[in-house]
């Protein structure tokens, strides 16, 4: 479980999260939803242990994150950050770099660490491009090497920053369909933050609403579409509707 217990980390001028009580658990994937500026990605960053909460804490299995040394929250937390300026290596070896944290400073790779970063990118399904350069992939393409460098770093828990970001929707939609998969098959605990209200919706065992750096609800997707939180927090119309006997959502 992931516990952030009423944590506060406020930016000058007053941005930021403040008394965040939620709780995350194992094996869940929860989405963070709110409009721009209302602190998802900060409160993800103090998930990752990038940011250090000014009040509270944030516990994992019940131990502070606080007390983590930089290499044990690396071997147990990953992060996808948001896209940036990528350098021209080799995708494998954007890949590989997600085993730093299991061979130390200076270290080679190993055999192993070669074993498992293809195996990330087989099941990213981005083997076929492991020797193109980044800087010559696709959005899509670049997300699911990234995708798989958080995979062989080998947590338990993958922290996702609008994994979909400049993505065209049916691209958005296999990158999450990927991470379900990653969520059922190896029970990975994932955290993301999402502008999408439909994937949020689609793709989430549970979603926390935040708004002006307050938690004003959490809980089922459907519970919080159903009682009119999405709708106010978001300013966004959400329709049902039923199809083969599954329920769908349509965001207007």
């Amino acid at each position: 479980m992931i516990e952030f217990d009423n944590v506060t980390h406020l930016y000058q001028g007053g941005r930021g999260v403040s008394q965040v009580n939620l709780q995350v658990e194992v094996g869940s994937v929860t989405c963070l939803v709110g409009c721009n500026g209302s602190g998802k990605s900060t409160l993800l960053k103090l998930a990752a242990g990038l940011l250090k909460p000014q009040s509270g804490h944030i516990l994992y299995g019940g131990k502070d994150l606080s007390t983590f040394r930089h290499r044990q929250r690396a071997v147990k937390i990953a992060m996808l950050a948001q896209g940036g300026t990528l350098p021209p290596q080799l995708a494998i070896d954007v890949v590989l770099s997600g085993r730093y944290p299991h061979r130390g400073f200076g270290v080679s790779y190993s055999g192993r660490d070669l074993e498992i970063a293809k195996h990330a990118m087989e099941r990213t399904r981005c083997a076929d491009f492991a020797e193109k350069r980044m800087d010559r992939l696709s959005g899509g393409e670049r997300q699911r090497v990234l995708l798989a460098a958080a995979l062989a770093q080998d947590t338990d828990v993958l922290l996702l920053d609008e994994p979909t970001v400049y993505l065209d929707a049916s691209v958005s939609r296999e990158i999450m369909e990927l991470v379900r998969e990653l969520n059922f098959q190896l029970n990975k605990t994932i955290v993301m933050v999402l502008h999408d209200i439909q994937l949020a919706l689609r793709y989430s065992d549970r979603m926390a609403v935040l708004i002006d750096g307050q938690l004003r609800a959490e809980g089922e997707p459907d519970e919080l579409a159903e009682d009119g939180i999405l709708q106010s927090a978001l300013g966004v119309e959400i329709k049902f509707f039923q199809e083969s006997g599954s329920r769908y959502y349509c965001v207007v």
